[in-house]
């Protein structure tokens, strides 16, 4: 279980990550993931979905996400 702080800090984060992408700011919003970061937004909201097996709405790696932002900023 998070510590209160932890929980908040976590939560933070989350809404600084929203806010970035709704403001537009891709750059800043793609500098928050790794190398090795996957962003995965289930088909389901099913317990125990395996994005290899169920469909995704996103299943996209960071060389993906790259992609994704040089095409949003050049209105592509």
């Amino acid at each position: 279980m998070l510590s209160d702080s932890d929980y908040r800090a976590v939560e933070d984060f989350l809404y600084r990550e929203a806010r970035l992408a709704d403001e537009a700011r891709y750059a800043d919003w793609l500098a928050l993931w790794t190398d090795d970061g996957v962003y995965w937004v289930p088909a389901t909201t099913a317990p125990g979905v395996d994005p290899d097996r169920h469909l995704s709405h996103i299943y996209d790696n960071r060389a993906r996400l790259d992609t994704r932002v040089k095409l949003l900023q050049t209105g592509q």
